[in-house]
């Protein structure tokens, strides 16, 4: 199991990377880093682009960071959502609760 978590920061907002399988073993990572973050910016990028496999726990941890952030007035949003994390994110109706930052497609 492939799994990578990087912050980067640009004056208040902070950019997290996440790489591999967001799964049981890894979520608490991503949820941990997540609400860190999110308690020292004032808004959070969350870079999907190279997770190759989202279970229920990594839908939880998102979802977790959404609530923890909106309680403290910082923005979340997703970004670069691979087809397969946004197919689940519309079927449980998670699209709806968490800003997702679509790509122009071509």
């Amino acid at each position: 199991m492939d799994f990578a978590i990087e912050r980067t920061w640009l004056d208040r907002e902070a950019c997290i990377a996440v790489a591999g399988e967001v799964d049981v073993e890894t979520a608490p990572r991503l949820r941990e880093m997540l609400l860190e973050t999110l308690d020292q910016a004032e808004a959070v990028v969350v870079d999907l682009g190279s997770v190759t496999f989202m279970d229920s726990t990594g839908l939880s941890a998102l979802v977790m960071a959404q609530h923890f952030g909106t309680e403290r007035g910082t923005r979340l949003r997703l970004s670069r959502v691979p087809p397969r994390v946004m197919k689940l994110l519309t079927i449980t109706g998670l699209d709806a609760v968490l800003p997702v930052e679509t790509l122009p497609t071509d």
